[in-house]
C-alpha cells in the first residue's frame, strides 16, 4: 500500500460547505424577489423575515465559533 497523501485542511474544507451553504440560500432569496407582486403580502414578509433570520443565526454562530476566520 501507498501512504502517499496530500495534505488536507480542515479548515478549508468547513470554509467551502459554509460557502455552499449561503450560495443555496441566495439562490433561494431570488424567487422570494421575483414572486413579491403575486403573493399575499403577510405571508410573504413572514417568510422572508423567518429565512433573514436564520440565516443571521447561522452566521453568528460561525462568527462565535470561529469557523469563518481564516487565519489561526
Amino acid at each position: 500500500m501507498n501512504n502517499n497523501r496530500m495534505p488536507f485542511s480542515i479548515h478549508f474544507f468547513l470554509i467551502s460547505i459554509i460557502f455552499l451553504i449561503f450560495d443555496v440560500e441566495i439562490t433561494l432569496i431570488l424567487p422570494m424577489i421575483l414572486i413579491y407582486s403575486k403573493s399575499n403580502l403577510i405571508k410573504w414578509y413572514l417568510t422572508c423575515l423567518y429565512f433573514f433570520t436564520l440565516l443571521l443565526i447561522s452566521l453568528y454562530y460561525e462568527w462565535i465559533n470561529k469557523m469563518i476566520i481564516w487565519t489561526n
